[in-house]
């Protein structure tokens, strides 16, 4: 996933891109599934994305943790997508 990290302003949008790993063998379904966890805290007015640490995201101190899962369906039919819900 790229960017690993970074800054959304309140009522914005960020494009992120998934990268799936080569699979050795053909996937036996048509459909795979995956879920992404995505955690969010509230930043400082103007912090950019170098100043986003992995220390931001622990639980405890003023920060609250929000979680929320992405779920994501590849396609391997013969037009390929992923369609997240």
């Amino acid at each position: 996933v790229k960017p690993k990290s970074g800054v959304v302003p309140p009522r914005s949008t960020r494009e992120v891109r998934v990268t799936m790993i080569a699979q050795k063998e053909e996937p036996s379904q048509i459909q795979i599934k995956e879920k992404f966890m995505i955690q969010s805290v509230l930043a400082d007015l103007g912090v950019t994305d170098k100043e986003v640490t992995d220390e931001m995201f622990y639980d405890g101190g003023w920060r609250q943790v929000e979680q929320t899962i992405l779920r994501a369906t590849y396609d391997f039919s013969s037009t390929s997508s992923c369609k997240c819900l």
